[in-house]
């Protein structure tokens, strides 16, 4: 964290609420479960200085009563006022369905499929650069490595969506980077640099699904909008439509 924080990034913890080897974990005593979970969020969010993002994996299968979900969403504010949080720690599934409005989170997490426009609520595709069974999370070395193409398609079908894309690539048990996973980001970078303009900080839209391909805008510092046409064909029939998308969607 000291590392991240000098070198000017931001910074947030992975975290799973579902313990499978805590003796107390949803049993008769999980109340005592939650005592240790909300004790381990309190020591991340006070013991490391400033934390931007606490990203949960989901409740499983588990009720949503389980979890006293409200007193650790206004504890972890009160700890990190400007904190933003995922929409998991009260989801029963991978990111896709909606919990109360006032417990729902920051943004949302389609895993796996790329969301439809949606510029209401925030949200960002959870993709994995390994295709494996199981999601590719961790490193496979069995797993299939996607290609740059389908990496950009990716990016791309995010961005004009007016989303984000957390790609994921899974270390080795050495800690370093498989070399030919490590590539495929260093080849999206490549692509990056003469294309980067209509990607970072911008907005999804203002065009949206023309049949000529995709849109993105930024808004600039004298209050005009410069808007990004994108015309390719890594955008085509790749969006998935209709399925679980975001609330407030345009498709």
């Amino acid at each position: 964290m000291d590392a991240a924080h000098e070198a000017g990034l931001k910074v947030g913890f992975y975290y799973s609420p579902r313990d499978w080897y805590n003796p107390n974990y949803l049993t008769e005593d999980h109340h005592r479960y939650l005592e240790y979970y909300f004790e381990e969020i309190q020591e991340l969010l006070t013991n490391y200085g400033d934390i931007d993002i606490m990203w949960f994996d989901s409740i499983g299968r588990s009720s949503l009563n389980e979890w006293d979900a409200r007193t650790l969403l206004r504890r972890m504010k009160q700890l990190q006022p400007d904190l933003i949080v995922n929409n998991r720690y009260t989801s029963v599934l991978a990111g896709y369905e909606q919990s109360p409005y006032d417990i729902n989170g920051d943004f949302a997490t389609p895993e796996h499929r790329l969301g439809g426009f949606d510029s209401e609520r925030p949200w960002e595709s959870c993709m994995t650069v390994t295709e494996a069974p199981g999601g590719g999370w961790s490193y496979r070395p069995d797993g299939r490595i996607k290609t740059v193409e389908e990496s950009v398609k990716y990016l791309i079908n995010n961005v004009v969506n007016d989303g984000n894309l957390l790609y994921n690539i899974g270390p080795m048990a050495n800690g370093k980077l498989n070399e030919d996973h490590a590539q495929v980001f260093r080849e999206v970078g490549e692509w990056l640099e003469p294309y980067g303009e209509a990607v970072y900080n911008t907005r999804g839209g203002p065009y949206i699904s023309p049949k000529w391909g995709e849109s993105t805008y930024k808004t600039n510092d004298d209050g005009t909008q410069t808007i990004y046409l994108h015309v390719t064909p890594l955008l085509n029939d790749y969006t998935v439509e209709g399925d679980n998308p975001p609330a407030g969607s345009r498709l």
